[in-house]
């Protein structure tokens, strides 16, 4: 079986979209070991492809990148004939597709939750118009939980009804580099997004230093851009103190290594179509304080901290509980790795493959 995947998804570090989409198919290639897939790219790609799965560029800078989907996109589909072209960063599926069957990932829609994200209502419905035609021209549509399943068919007008097909935790199977660290930290991990809070956890964070009411680091990970100046100061002042280190992106085992030697991780994100961070690291044995934006407590069940990331005071409460009680970091260590046990990518391959069968792919490759 042929899968083309619009690969652009994989021409930035591997974020969550490109984790999740090469933890699919990784553990698609294990069930269904006939798979082959082609990544289709317009730029460099910028993480490793596993051995079954091969990538063609074209059009480079040159070409842009709306043309690039548009037209060279469906030309080179129609020509190779794959059994299915798969676009897994919510949609963007051009037209001229008629006779492939498409499958689309709408992995949330939280633009449209989420307040003041368009600058206007040009923005917004250019949005809509863009997630709308995607559904349209997809024969299955997955997405990452019920949360954004209901927000989809809320919103929008899915011409079939989306699947839900859950992510695993991509550090499940990964060595990690041994651990010579003495739990003294906090963990963050994720990108620098408004979204995530991440300037009002770290606010809160100094603020408890600063009252001494909290000893041990605070450690950052993932894209460093300061979306503010308020955050650029708050970070720069926590590391002149010795009390915030930012690492920036981290390969899979140092990331294994470094939840499974935190205090917990700390995720104050306020929206979230799915959440990887806080079941990769109650995977790795780290507890979790986080909050019940949006899908996160579908994820977590009830082996988190939960905190409010508008209360200041709740969310004090959390970092000084999980800092001071062993017992609390001990159950909830254990409660985590129960619920992580829930999803696995190969029970979400199994599901996907299950819905690809239902494609009309006769005669294709």
């Amino acid at each position: 079986m042929l899968a083309y995947i619009e690969g652009t998804v994989f021409e930035q570090p591997a974020a969550g979209m490109a984790r999740a989409t090469l933890g699919l198919y990784n553990a698609c290639k294990v069930e269904e070991p006939s798979i082959t897939a082609v990544a289709l790219h317009r730029k460099r790609l910028a993480n490793t492809l596993p051995p079954y799965m091969s990538s063609v560029g074209f059009g480079g800078r040159v070409v842009p990148e709306s043309m690039w989907r548009s037209v060279f996109v469906p030309l080179y589909v129609i020509k190779e004939h794959p059994a299915f072209i798969h676009f897994p960063m919510n949609g963007s599926v051009p037209s001229g597709l008629k006779g492939t069957p498409v499958i689309s990932t709408i992995h949330d829609v939280l633009p449209m939750e989420i307040p003041g994200y368009f600058k206007d209502e040009r923005q917004r419905r250019k949005y809509v118009k863009t997630i709308q035609d995607s559904l349209d021209r997809s024969e299955l549509v997955i997405t990452d939980s019920e949360y954004s399943r209901a927000r989809i068919e809320g919103l929008f007008k899915p011409r079939t009804r989306p699947q839900v097909i859950y992510l695993g935790s991509t550090l499940v199977d990964v060595p990690s580099i041994p651990d010579n660290g003495n739990g003294d930290y906090f963990i963050y991990v994720g990108g620098y997004d408004r979204r995530k809070n991440i300037e009002g956890l770290v606010k809160v964070f100094l603020g408890l230093h600063r009252r001494k009411m909290l000893t041990n680091k605070l450690v950052l990970t993932g894209k460093v851009y300061y979306y503010s100046p308020e955050l650029k100061e708050l970070i720069d002042e926590g590391r002149r103190l010795g009390i915030i280190e930012e690492m920036g992106y981290v390969p899979d085992a140092k990331l294994k290594q470094l939840l499974s030697g935190a205090i917990a991780l700390v995720y104050p994100s306020k929206y979230e179509g799915f959440g990887l961070p806080p079941l990769e690291a109650m995977a790795s044995g780290c507890p979790v304080i986080t909050t019940r934006g949006t899908s996160i407590p579908e994820i977590c069940g009830d082996a988190v901290y939960y905190i409010d990331p508008d209360d200041d005071g709740s969310f004090a409460d959390g970092l000084i509980a999980l800092e001071t009680d062993a017992a609390l970091r001990s159950a909830l260590r254990e409660k985590g790795l129960k619920q992580a046990e829930k999803y696995s990518w190969r029970r979400s391959a199994k599901g996907f493959l299950a819905e690809i069968s239902k494609l009309h792919l006769d005669g294709r490759k």
